[in-house]
């Protein structure tokens, strides 16, 4: 793949299937962690990676799912007949997913580097998780993507639920969704920034000024 560093968090059991979370870079990553992760495959892992003179924070995110099992995403049907259920699922996910961001924006909050937030959020536009990432970051598809930017690969493929979130003073100069990838449920997506050099948080410049 060309990354000559990665930060790789792998679970599983011997002999049965293993997942995890990945950071990957072409520049050195030089401090990494865990912010949290669960016994469900959830979690936010973070990588500072030098650039030059500059460095930048990654995070990766993976948070609750919206406990909908994949055959009934395959079967709307299913859907209509276990309402009650699946919104129960719903609701019971949105509650963790709010406990989750709340340790996720404290640990940004002091990171003392610029910030990118990249990963499955399980959550859509304009939902309680949007809404409170979007008061203090920009959204990448929102600034230079193109259509409704579905990330979903599944039957209910009207979601948007896999985001890229930077902070200022990053700029964006693309943003795609491949949706040419199509042997996952979810669709990857991609982003170029740029910034002026020295690259540093608003927090410094505003108390310079």
């Amino acid at each position: 793949m060309g990354y000559e560093y990665t930060y790789q968090i792998i679970e599983g059991k011997p002999r049965a299937r293993s997942y995890g979370m990945a950071i990957f870079s072409r520049y050195p990553i030089i401090n990494e962690g865990k912010v949290f992760d669960t016994k469900r495959n959830n979690g936010v892992i973070f990588a500072d990676i030098k650039i030059d003179k500059d460095t930048i924070r990654i995070y990766n995110a993976h948070l609750e799912s919206m406990s909908i099992e994949s055959d009934g995403l395959n079967n709307l049907s299913g859907l209509k007949e276990n309402y009650r259920e699946t919104l129960s699922k719903l609701k019971r996910g949105q509650v963790t997913r709010a406990s989750q961001l709340g340790i996720l924006e404290e640990h940004m909050k002091n990171s003392p580097y610029v910030n990118i937030l990249v990963g499955d959020f399980n959550d859509v536009p304009y939902s309680y998780t949007y809404f409170k990432l979007r008061r203090s970051m920009r959204n990448a598809f929102e600034e230079a993507g193109s259509g409704f930017g579905f990330t979903y690969n599944k039957v209910l493929f009207f979601l948007r639920i896999d985001n890229i979130f930077f902070e200022e003073p990053l700029k964006i100069r693309k943003f795609k969704t491949h949706r040419e990838v199509d042997y996952s449920d979810h669709y990857p997506i991609s982003a170029i920034f740029d910034w002026e050099r020295p690259l540093r948080k608003e927090t410094e410049i505003s108390e310079e000024n």
